[in-house]
């Protein structure tokens, strides 16, 4: 129940005015042999019934690196914001490692979020979400449905974590996924703890399954059809100081030599399907 390869790396401490967020589970502590599962609502399968088209209303914008074809994983430490959202709509800082055509989309989607249709409340809390067709039948958010399986007894999709104070100190979300060569799994994994959450079976993608295309990284905001979508990050325009900005450091891709590599920021790639007025530009740290 442990990845192949292991990678931890140790918190930059030269990343000023940032500390790194460790999610726990506020449970006493689970049996021997057992895991934190959040509790499947009724209404939480009535969410689950909306989720292919409410994801398809929304807008993001991402960095990717385009220097090489295929990626195992990525990392990076992105800071925590808890971000104005009504109660239908949702707004992330997040990962995206993902496999094409668009058609047949694999895709693994990791990070912060705030959703109050998802999680009950307007806090900042962790997510991930998978699919392997396009957003057409397969996939959903952390739990919801088969696929993703949780091994650590503490840490789980859901758990609260503590963002930032604009304009002073910053928290940030440091975990990582990459594929395991071995066994072909995605594992989803603390930065700070390197403690092993839990993996994506390969057997649940067709692309993604040998390896990944894309890796980004970035915020998407969500509303319903015709309706504005709230903010990103901490819903201000960005400027190069991090304290007032909502930025993402250290950010890495995972080789097939099963490291951690930097890549060359001459050729990146910025993606986004909203004017750029909204968000002006995006404030990377590599």
């Amino acid at each position: 129940m442990k990845p192949n390869v292991i990678q931890g790396e140790q918190i930059d401490e030269s990343i000023s005015n940032m500390v790194s967020s460790v999610i726990r589970s506020k449970l006493e502590g689970c049996p021997s042999e057992t895991v934190p599962i959040r509790r499947t609502t009724k209404q939480d399968l009535v969410n689950a019934k909306n989720f292919f088209n409410r994801i398809k209303r929304r807008h993001y914008v991402s960095v990717q690196p385009f220097a090489e074809k295929v990626y195992y994983g990525g990392k990076a430490k992105i800071s925590i914001a808890n971000p104005s959202v009504d109660p239908d709509k949702f707004s992330t800082g997040q990962f995206w490692i993902q496999n094409v055509p668009v058609e047949e989309l694999n895709s693994i989607e990791f990070g912060w979020t705030v959703y109050p249709e998802l999680f009950g409340d307007n806090k900042t809390r962790v997510f991930g979400l998978w699919m392997a067709d396009g957003f057409k039948e397969t996939g959903c958010y952390n739990m919801l449905c088969a696929g993703f399986v949780q091994v650590h007894p503490e840490y789980s999709f859901g758990e609260y974590i503590r963002p930032g104070t604009y304009g002073e100190d910053q928290r940030v979300f440091d975990f990582s996924v990459h594929q395991d060569r071995e066994s072909g799994n995605w594992w989803f994994i603390n930065g700070v703890t390197n403690a092993k959450i839990g993996y994506w079976p390969k057997e649940i993608f067709t692309h993604l399954a040998n390896n990944a295309s894309v890796i980004g990284y970035g915020g998407v905001p969500g509303a319903n059809l015709g309706e504005p979508t709230p903010p990103m990050g901490h819903g201000y325009l960005p400027n190069t100081n991090s304290t007032y900005t909502c930025c993402m450091v250290d950010m890495k891709v995972f080789s097939d030599r099963g490291t951690y590599l930097s890549f060359d920021t001459s050729k990146v790639h910025l993606d986004h399907d909203a004017q750029t007025s909204c968000y002006e530009h995006i404030h990377v740290v590599w």
